[in-house]
């Protein structure tokens, strides 16, 4: 029988919390799902763990070590392994639901099916260990639009667990840049823009009051710590791409999104040593153009104050084209 859906964790020195995901995968009601757990070069011994769990599983467990390269690296190369229909991401320090592969079964044949390739997945809330909602309130039970939609005219924001039909995450490619780097995993879905169905129904656990367990932590950005603050800058600057380029039609639904990713630009392409000719043929739609030659005076104010602060980065660096990273 064909594997129905593919579950990729992508993880990286996280023994002590990959724990949570198989955990609750062995609590899901028997179902035809496999656990794919694509290792960006893990040292503590996270192989011989999965190993452990593969000889008692009753679902299969593929397992691979990877040179490190990034998660969104080994999400791209655990792609490639998937023998599923569908697919869905999880975190190696979160976890599902108990009834989550029910749902997404249920779901999947009252809404993937009968639409096939009119839609590319399906989106559900995640909350945290305490039981809040990690997301914006819901205004109806079943929403349906694109990814941008969802953001910026129904305002559904937050943290999703999403499913996905194979042939639609096919066309997904994640950025990727060398450790310590990391590129936002949103990028691709932005430009994909495929219209999902977002279910007001709670599927996942994410962690976020369990201390130095946490994978994500908060840093303030400054001198102290140069390789943070690097890591942060490129992050932010790519992202401020992503958002001139690639969503800057949704501009009326929120103004304030669009002015500070114009002003930060600026700031973080002086920082980086490009020139405003430079930035300038970073940005391809007129509107977007327009809006960063409106900004471009506060952005250059805000700048100076910045740079006389922290200085420039001390390599020039850019992404490859501002359409294709």
């Amino acid at each position: 029988m064909s594997i129905f859906l593919s579950v990729i964790t992508p993880t990286h020195n996280r023994r002590h919390t990959l724990h949570r995901v198989w955990e609750s995968l062995n609590r899901q009601e028997p179902g035809n799902f496999e656990w794919i757990v694509a290792d960006d070069g893990s040292a503590d011994g996270t192989g011989d763990l999965v190993g452990r769990w593969q000889a008692e599983s009753d679902f299969p467990i593929v397992y691979r070590l990877l040179p490190r390269k990034g998660r969104n690296a080994a999400v791209n190369f655990a792609k490639t392994l998937v023998s599923g229909r569908y697919i869905a991401l999880m975190d190696s320090d979160d976890a599902f639901a108990d009834d989550a592969m029910r749902t997404i079964a249920e779901s999947v044949e009252k809404f993937l099916v009968p639409a096939g390739p009119a839609l590319a997945g399906i989106a559900f809330p995640y909350e945290d260990e305490r039981g809040n909602r990690l997301c914006t309130e819901f205004q109806s039970d079943v929403v349906r639009c694109t990814y941008l939609e969802a953001y910026f005219v129904h305002r559904l924001r937050g943290e999703f667990l999403h499913v996905y039909d194979r042939e639609s995450y096919d066309r997904i490619n994640y950025i990727e840049l060398p450790p310590p780097y990391h590129a936002p995993i949103s990028a691709p879905h932005a430009r994909a823009d495929r219209s999902h169905v977002f279910l007001d129904k709670v599927l996942g656990c994410r962690y976020r009051h369990d201390g130095e367990n946490r994978i994500v932590k908060t840093f303030i950005v400054g001198k102290k710590d140069s390789v943070v603050f690097a890591r942060r800058a490129r992050y932010r600057f790519i992202w401020c791409i992503e958002a001139l380029n690639y969503r800057i039609g949704y501009f009326r639904h929120d103004r304030r999104f669009f002015w500070n990713a114009a002003i930060r630009f600026v700031r973080l392409g002086l920082y980086f040593r490009l020139s405003l000719a430079e930035q300038y043929r970073k940005i391809v739609p007129l509107r977007a153009r327009v809006l960063w030659l409106v900004a471009l005076p506060l952005g250059l104010a805000i700048a100076s104050v910045f740079l006389a602060r922290y200085g420039r980065a001390d390599e020039r660096w850019e992404p490859e084209s501002a359409v294709n990273y």
